[in-house]
């Protein structure tokens, strides 16, 4: 049996435009910097941080292992 590397869903609220966006096949090297994907709506791209000052992120909304399996089905 071929172990399967996790992939996790992830959806965003943008901090422009406050809507919501929904990001995929993520691995768990990239779900600690979603924060800075741009937005597909308004294409607002967090700036990063420097020295000290605080920037607006993208907010999480949830986040969920993706299993490979339709809904509802167990």
């Amino acid at each position: 049996m071929q172990s399967r590397q996790k992939t996790w869903t992830a959806v965003l609220q943008c901090y422009a435009c406050n809507r919501l966006f929904t990001l995929t096949g993520l691995t768990a090297d990239k779900v600690g910097f979603i924060a800075w994907e741009p937005c597909p709506h308004c294409r607002a791209h967090p700036p990063t941080r420097h020295a000290g000052i605080r920037s607006e992120m993208h907010r999480s909304v949830d986040l969920r292992e993706e299993t490979g399996k339709p809904e509802g089905e167990s």
